[in-house]
C-alpha cells in the first residue's frame, strides 16, 4: 500500500511538473498572440490612415482638375476676344484703305475737270480736303488707338498664357505627384492587407497550438487519476483536476478519521467506516444521477458546471462533521446547554459550508482552480453552498431539480440516504432489496 502511495505521489509530482511546462508554454503562446494582435491593430491603423490621406489626394487632384478646366475656359475666352479684335483691326484697315481710295478717285476727277468754278470751287475744294484730312485723321487716330489696346491686350493675353502656362505645370506636377503617392498607397495598403492576413495566419496557427496544448494538459492531468478501491461501488475514478485538488486538501482529509456510525464499531467491529468513503460514494452517486438526467432529458438543459457543482456539493456534504459524527452534535448541544450559549451553527449542512468556505479561503491556488474551471466562480460556489444546505434556490433557478440530489429536505430521498442505507446495509450485513442503479 505504501509502495503503491509512493508511485502515486512520485506520478502526481511529475504530472504537476509536466502542467507547469505547459502553463508556462501556454502562457508565452497567449503573449505571443497578443502581441500579434497589438501589431495587427496597429497595421489597421495605418492601412485606415493610410486609406484617408489617399482620398484626401484624390480630392485635391480633382480640385486640381477643376481649377485647370477653369483656367483653360478663362484662357479659351481671352483667346476668342483677341480674335475679335483681330477682326475689328482688318474692318478698321480695309475701310481706311476704301476711304484712301475714294480720296485718291475724288483728286483724279478734280485733276480731270476743266470747268472752272470759280470762288465757290475753290472754297468747296478747300472745304471738301479739310473735311477728308480731318477724317483722316480720326481715322488714322482711332486706328492708332486700336492698335495700342490690341497691344495690351495681346500683352496682357500673352501674360495671363504665361502664367497659366505655368499654373498648368504646377498642377500637372501635383497631379503626377498625387498619383504617384496613390499608387505608393495602394502598394502600402496591399501590403498591409498581406501583413494583416499573415497575422492572422499566426494568430490561428498560435490559438490552435494552445488548444493542442490545453488538450495535452487535460490529457497529462487525466493520465494520473484518483481511483479508490470502494467495497460497494468497485472502483471510482477522481479524473477532474478541482476534484482532486480538494481531496487533497487538510479540510477533506480529516474526514478520514471520523467515523460514519460514530461509537457503533466499538459494538459492531465492521461499522467502521469513515465520513470520507461516504463523501467519495456520496460524489459518485450524484455523479451518476445528475449525468443519466442530462444523457436522457437534453431539454433539461444541464450543462457541464451543473454536473461538477453537483458533484463537489455531495464530496463536501459531510466536511461539517465532528469526531464520532452525530455523537459530536449531542456533545455539542449538551456544552452549549450547560453553559447557556448559543452553538455556532444550526444543523452539520451549516457547519459543511462553513468549512468548505474556510477550504477556498485556506488552500492557496484552489480559488483560482475555481475560477480556471468555472465560467462565474462566485455564482457557482453560492450554488455549491445551497446545494449543500438544500436551501436558497437563488442559483439555477430554472434547475431546482438539482437541488433535490444531495440533500432533498422535503422528502429524505437524496444521495446522502442512497448511499448510507446500501453501505450500512454491506457493512451490517443485511439483505437490503433497494437497487441504486435503478435509478
Amino acid at each position: 500500500m505504501k509502495q503503491l502511495m509512493l508511485s502515486l505521489s512520485v506520478q502526481l509530482i511529475n504530472s504537476k511538473e509536466e502542467v507547469t511546462t505547459l502553463n508556462e508554454e501556454s502562457m508565452t503562446m497567449k503573449k505571443e498572440a497578443e502581441s500579434l494582435k497589438e501589431k495587427q491593430d496597429t497595421k489597421n491603423k495605418m492601412l485606415t490612415a493610410s486609406i484617408a490621406e489617399s482620398e484626401r489626394f484624390k480630392k485635391i487632384a480633382a480640385e486640381t482638375s477643376q481649377s485647370l478646366k477653369e483656367k483653360i475656359s478663362l484662357l479659351t475666352e481671352r483667346e476668342e476676344e483677341n480674335e475679335n479684335l483681330k477682326e475689328i483691326k482688318e474692318l478698321l484697315e480695309e475701310q481706311l484703305a476704301l476711304f484712301q481710295s475714294e480720296k485718291d478717285e475724288i483728286k483724279q476727277s478734280e485733276s480731270g475737270s476743266i470747268v472752272d468754278l470759280g470762288t465757290i470751287e475753290k472754297h468747296d475744294r478747300a472745304s471738301h480736303q479739310e473735311e477728308n484730312e480731318a477724317i483722316q485723321w480720326r481715322m488714322a487716330f482711332e486706328i492708332e488707338s486700336l492698335k495700342g489696346e490690341l497691344k495690351q491686350k495681346n500683352d496682357k493675353i500673352n501674360e495671363v498664357q504665361a502664367e497659366s502656362k505655368k499654373e498648368i505645370e504646377l498642377l500637372q506636377e501635383k497631379i503626377t505627384m498625387n498619383l504617384q503617392q496613390i499608387e505608393k498607397e495602394k502598394a502600402m495598403q496591399a501590403n498591409s492587407k498581406q501583413e494583416i492576413a499573415s497575422l492572422k495566419e499566426e494568430i490561428k496557427v498560435l490559438n490552435e497550438q494552445l488548444m493542442k496544448n490545453k488538450k495535452l494538459q487535460a490529457s497529462s492531468q487525466e493520465k494520473n487519476p484518483l481511483i479508490f478501491q470502494d467495497d460497494i461501488y468497485g472502483g471510482i475514478t477522481i479524473d477532474h483536476p478541482l476534484i482532486r485538488e480538494i481531496v487533497h486538501t487538510h479540510q477533506f482529509q480529516r474526514l478520514k478519521e471520523i467515523k460514519k456510525l460514530g461509537h457503533t464499531y466499538q459494538n459492531i467491529p465492521k461499522a467502521n467506516y469513515s465520513r470520507m468513503e461516504h463523501s467519495i460514494g456520496m460524489y459518485y452517486l450524484a455523479g451518476e444521477y445528475v449525468k443519466q438526467l442530462q444523457r436522457r432529458q437534453p431539454e433539461l438543459n444541464i450543462t457541464e458546471s451543473d454536473v461538477l457543482c453537483v458533484q463537489i456539493a455531495a464530496l463536501c456534504y459531510n466536511l461539517g462533521h465532528g469526531p464520532f459524527s452525530h455523537t459530536f452534535d449531542m456533545f455539542l448541544d449538551a456544552i452549549h446547554e450547560k453553559n447557556k450559549s448559543g452553538k455556532p451553527w444550526k444543523n452539520v449542512s451549516e457547519a459543511s459550508v462553513k468549512m468548505f468556505h474556510y477550504m477556498l479561503e485556506d488552500n492557496e491556488g484552489l480559488m483560482a482552480s475555481f475560477e480556471k474551471h468555472f465560467d462565474n466562480p462566485k455564482e457557482d460556489i453560492a450554488f455549491i453552498k445551497e446545494l449543500i444546505q438544500g436551501t436558497g434556490y437563488e442559483q439555477r433557478k430554472d434547475k431546482k431539480f438539482l437541488h433535490k440530489i444531495v440533500y432533498n429536505k422535503k422528502s429524505g430521498l437524496d444521495v446522502c440516504m442512497i448511499e448510507s442505507t446500501v453501505r450500512d446495509a454491506a457493512v451490517l450485513g443485511m439483505n437490503v432489496t433497494f437497487r441504486w442503479k435503478a435509478f
